[in-house]
């Protein structure tokens, strides 16, 4: 009773504490506001810190959910939060418990305010250069709360949110393990959302972003942006979705079938069914050696034009490879190899953002160039949101492809960028090593 009472306190103090003076709030509610306040801020700390293993935010960034959401979990005692995530930038490693301060606190509506720098919370509020932010909220307003569910709304970009507690039982690491591994092992692209064996949606998981699809309806045509989460199970879509008439939200991932199983209730026969484009290419397709053709920028800032004798070998046998002989830092007598991902839906290859070697403590690090040719905000980006190169197959007798921009697929450009630490967020960047504007390959073995 006592949370309930609670509650409605909490709701009332919302919705009344904008209005007027001239409403005698005394009067209304038997107590003065300041009291009301006080007893609101109480209760949500109260509430914060008596759950013993600590809570589940569901915790989305960018206007309107644009980012899909990513799970943080988090501790609350005596004005200290300890926060944990399989995710963030690049100084971080996943699992790392930090701390910082927080305040609950009454404005014009109870408040959770985490009020002094948290690498994993403020890094999606964070300006991450002049013009680009991952609009993500640092301050929420406490919609509700009880000792099962606290439900949060960003102040800024407005974004709500869901609290839960974490099971005693169940360790941290455990947690965000579990959800690890249904995030990597459902990592096709594409599913088919069916209703009773009956094609519905084709749902086609977006580069760039946490969590979401991109939702395609087969008879119009008609696009549409669904945010969602990785559980321990599987996924929870933002908001119910419809399905051909049938409430959908909450699926479990089925690893035997390759698909996600609707688990909502009257929603039976509600499935998401991974599936490959039929005309990709195999992923020893790309397995050989190839001549590269590569435009660059010299010392002068001219761009110049060779060929390259690179190749590409298997590393993780249907999920990756190494591109070698690309990069080359011919003083040093150093080339260094880099990681290339296969796309099992689209057979496509990806070259993500990310570190490719080091050398006398000089890290290289590779990047999409972007419209300003800088790239030292990725570094401050979660892996999953980094930018990056998909390869685009101009002809298939011989193989002949290039790389483009996997968020734009437009933007040729790829930096090496060069660091005096692997701690990039504190490093001082000593300039572009390589800035290859445009990068194709043609294999030399024409029956491949």
């Amino acid at each position: 009773m006592k949370q309930k009472l609670f509650f409605y306190t909490l709701l009332l103090l919302t919705g009344f504490c904008c209005q007027s003076c001239l409403f005698q709030e005394d009067d209304l509610f038997g107590e003065p506001s300041a009291v009301r306040s006080a007893t609101a801020v109480t209760g949500v700390q109260e509430i914060l810190q008596n759950v013993p293993n600590g809570w589940k935010l569901e915790y989305y960034a960018g206007t309107g959910y644009s980012l899909g959401g990513t799970t943080l979990l988090m501790r609350f005692a005596d004005g200290h939060v300890d926060m944990a995530a399989g995710t963030g930038p690049s100084a971080y490693k996943p699992g790392t418990v930090v701390g910082s301060l927080y305040q609950v606190t009454a404005e014009q509506a109870t408040m959770i305010t985490f009020d002094t720098y948290n690498l994993l919370l403020h890094n999606y509020s964070t300006p991450l250069d002049a013009n680009m932010s991952l609009e993500g909220d640092y301050e929420f307003i406490v919609m509700s709360a009880s000792e099962d569910k606290v439900v949060l709304q960003g102040k800024r970009y407005g974004n709500i949110m869901e609290m839960t507690p974490v099971p005693k039982d169940i360790p941290w690491r455990i947690v965000l393990d579990d959800i690890d591994v249904i995030e990597q092992d459902a990592g096709g692209r594409a599913y088919r959302l069916e209703k009773d064996g009956k094609l519905q949606k084709l749902f086609l998981r977006n580069n760039g972003t946490f969590a979401t699809f991109s939702a395609y309806d087969v008879a119009t045509g008609a696009e549409e942006i669904v945010s969602y989460i990785y559980t321990e199970k599987g996924l929870r879509l933002y908001t119910v979705y419809d399905a051909g008439g049938t409430n959908v939200q909450n699926f479990e991932w089925d690893k035997k079938e390759r698909r996600f199983v609707c688990v909502d209730a009257d929603a039976s026969g509600v499935v998401l069914v991974e599936y490959a484009l039929d005309n990709r290419t195999p992923y020893e397709t790309y397995v050989g050696s190839y001549e590269a053709a590569v435009s660059r920028v010299g010392e002068d800032a001219r761009v110049v034009t060779e060929n390259l004798f690179v190749t590409i070998t298997p590393d993780v046998a249907g999920e990756s490879y190494s591109l070698k002989g690309l990069v080359v830092i011919e003083d040093l007598k150093l080339s260094l190899d880099i990681p290339l991902l296969y796309d099992k839906t689209t057979g496509e290859l990806i070259l993500d953002s990310q570190v490719i070697g080091n050398y006398n403590n000089y890290y290289y690090f590779a990047c999409v160039a972007g419209s300003g040719n800088y790239a030292h905000t990725e570094l401050n980006m979660p892996a999953r949101l980094r930018g990056g190169l998909v390869s685009v197959v101009d002809d298939r007798s011989p193989l002949k492809l290039h790389f483009v921009d996997k968020l734009s697929a437009t933007d040729t450009s790829m930096l090496v960028w060069l660091y005096d630490s692997k701690e990039f967020s504190m490093s001082s960047a000593m300039g572009y090593w390589y800035y290859y504007t445009f990068i194709s390959l043609t294999k030399k073995d024409p029956q491949n």
